[in-house]
């Protein structure tokens, strides 16, 4: 899964990536460092630390095994862009499969600016988020893991400045207006699950025994 402004920069990349895939069945989804404009540190990086589990990846960067995804709804064409991607490692998390980044290789992204709108793609992932959470969070955790997401993105346009701040209320009613869809294709994990879920994304882990401690019961 690449976007069309980027590409590995191993030249044994997609061998190094397909032995990675043999060397973990349970593997669902490779997610791969980047060296992209959008963070210029990155473009001269040696070392992009360990390897690990973690809750999501970056859709221009990634590989999926193409069973797993099968196995589970996949993205929902409703969120047409942004927050798909944490919304299908829960997915693959609570059919048992792992989303693991992967050091080893990287890939080359030619980030540009031009045509986004930050605080356009903010109200789009804050919509989104809350899209995800209504189909998968189990009842009645769902109402405080709601709330707790859009006090959270509120925070963040808090600290974009006041402009920000007054028309952050402008998500809210596109995202009630997706409620009767996300109830139509709701299918929530266990609370174990996507308590877990919720924790790799503050802690990501480095071995599959710690992985199966968290998802399995």
């Amino acid at each position: 899964s690449f976007d069309d402004d980027s590409y590995p920069v191993e030249r044994d990349f997609l061998a190094r990536v397909h032995r990675l895939f043999h060397e973990m069945p349970r593997l669902g989804i490779a997610s791969f460092p980047q060296r992209t404009d959008e963070f210029p540190d990155t473009l001269d990086i040696d070392d992009f630390g360990p390897s690990q589990f973690v809750a999501s990846y970056a859709a221009s960067a990634a590989a999926f095994r193409r069973s797993a995804y099968l196995e589970v709804p996949g993205w929902d064409a409703a969120f047409r862009h942004t927050y798909e991607e944490p919304d299908l490692a829960l997915q693959l998390a609570a059919a048992g499969w792992m989303t693991f980044r992967y050091t080893s290789v990287t890939v080359r992204h030619h980030y540009s600016w031009a045509n986004r709108d930050e605080e356009r793609i903010h109200h789009i992932n804050s919509r989104n988020e809350q899209w995800s959470v209504w189909k998968r969070c189990p009842f009645p955790q769902l109402l405080a893991v709601s709330l707790y997401r859009a006090a959270r993105q509120f925070a963040y346009a808090r600290q974009r400045g006041w402009r920000w701040l007054v028309r952050e209320p402008l998500w809210w009613p596109r995202a009630a207006a997706g409620l009767p869809h996300c109830l139509r294709t709701r299918r929530p994990v266990r609370w174990k699950t996507y308590r877990g879920w919720m924790r790799l994304f503050r802690h990501p882990i480095a071995t599959e025994e710690e992985w199966h401690a968290i998802f399995r019961a």
